[in-house]
């Protein structure tokens, strides 16, 4: 029996084809959509800071609000893939927040940034 938190890689890639990233909150399914463009934004984004290649990237909450930033696989985290690799990491708090969302990027003036929309 796997302990509650285990990674099943061929498990969570059958979840989560398409991208569409299921989560379980209070007996209700939502789901948090990252696109291709936000995917593949956090992978150019991860390969040019995160030299460790058990490092992911992870939405998590800052001072300022929900932030991105390098981290490493806790227990409770769900797991976005992208080309076979775990990317994105995101605690059971953040992903109900983050819950019927879709996550992409958005060019500005000083550069692209990534959006949440409901």
């Amino acid at each position: 029996m796997r302990s509650r938190g285990a990674f099943d890689p061929l498990q969570h890639a059958l979840k989560h084809q398409g991208f569409q990233h299921q989560l379980q909150i209070e007996g209700a399914t939502a789901l948090l959509q990252v696109t291709e463009r936000a995917r593949e934004s956090f992978k150019s984004t991860l390969e040019q800071l995160v030299e460790d290649p058990d490092a992911m990237l992870r939405i998590g909450r800052t001072g300022s609000g929900l932030g991105l930033f390098p981290d490493t696989q806790k227990d409770d985290d769900q797991v976005i893939l992208h080309d076979g690799r775990a990317l994105l990491l995101i605690d059971q708090d953040v992903s109900e927040t983050l819950a019927d969302t879709t996550i992409d990027v958005e060019d500005h003036a000083d550069g692209p940034r990534f959006v949440v929309r409901r």
